[in-house]
């Protein structure tokens, strides 16, 4: 049910789904309201299937002089539950 209301949701703001959406989330206000990460991220990856979808993980944490390198597979998102499911998930 979570998966429609988002579905829906983006096509009332008319958001191509073969377009390109760049998502900078902050998932608590829709975890107050009883919506599940993983709901959420399904129904995103699954509306933007034939586009493109973008979720920043911001890096900059765990990249430094330090550790100069990114990797996509083992660096860690520091901007939330959905970039980092998004990040383990459908890499």
């Amino acid at each position: 049910m979570e998966k429609n209301k988002v579905i829906h949701l983006l096509e009332s703001l008319g958001i191509p789904c073969d377009g390109v959406l760049l998502i900078h989330s902050s998932f608590r206000g829709l975890y107050r309201v009883g919506y599940k990460a993983e709901a959420v991220l399904r129904a995103l990856v699954d509306y933007m299937e034939p586009g493109t979808l973008l979720m920043p993980t911001m890096s900059w944490r765990a990249v430094n002089p330090e550790n100069p390198f990114f990797d996509e597979l083992t660096t860690p998102s520091i901007t939330g539950i959905l970039t980092e499911m998004f990040r383990t998930m459908f890499a």
